[in-house]
């Protein structure tokens, strides 16, 4: 596979939710984690090539979170929270989620307008610009890199990439 990576915040359902409206989107809300979101950019395997997010990014480890949740009455402002991701150790995405098209209270509404959520469900929230697959010439996973996402307030989640005999994985993250 051909990966790429968003490091992007994601929200933790704390209770169920359905059809919220924007002024009471973070009562649902127990708190925040990470996600190093990979996606498998090599297209379908023919000539067609587009946002399938099925395939795109729904192979075994590619969704690491963790490495906890924060709960949050401990993060100040949810739509202003810095951002950093490094990739073996180079800075590749240093922004803010006030740059997100979408901010955190939008996504609940438009999730919960979509399907009912359930305590502990996560959205996976997106990232602001910075990632992999926008760059030109873009810059994609391969086996041996190390990932690392860090939002403010909310931890570090550091990921190695390995290359098992078909395509990438993620190896599971580790509490230091």
């Amino acid at each position: 596979a051909r990966a790429a990576w968003e490091g992007e915040p994601g929200v933790v359902a704390g209770r169920a939710a359905n059809h919220e409206p924007i002024e009471r989107a973070m009562d649902s809300v127990f708190g925040y984690t990470l996600e190093n979101d990979m996606s498998d950019r090599g297209g379908r395997g023919d000539t067609r090539f587009g946002t399938d997010w099925l395939l795109q990014k729904n192979h075994a480890t590619f969704a690491p979170l963790g490495p906890f949740i924060t709960p949050k009455e401990f993060i100040k402002d949810v739509k202003n929270m810095p951002v950093k991701f490094t990739l073996n150790g180079q800075l590749m995405q240093d922004s803010n989620t006030s740059y997100m098209i979408h901010d955190v209270f939008e996504q609940i509404v438009y999730a919960t307008n979509i399907l009912p959520l359930r305590a502990g469900d996560i959205i996976a929230t997106g990232s602001p610009a910075g990632v992999g697959s926008a760059r030109n010439p873009p810059i994609l996973l391969k086996g041996g890199d190390r990932m690392e996402c860090s939002y403010d307030g909310v931890g570090t989640l550091r990921n190695p990439v390995v290359a098992p005999q078909r395509g990438l994985a993620c190896a599971p993250p580790r509490i230091r």
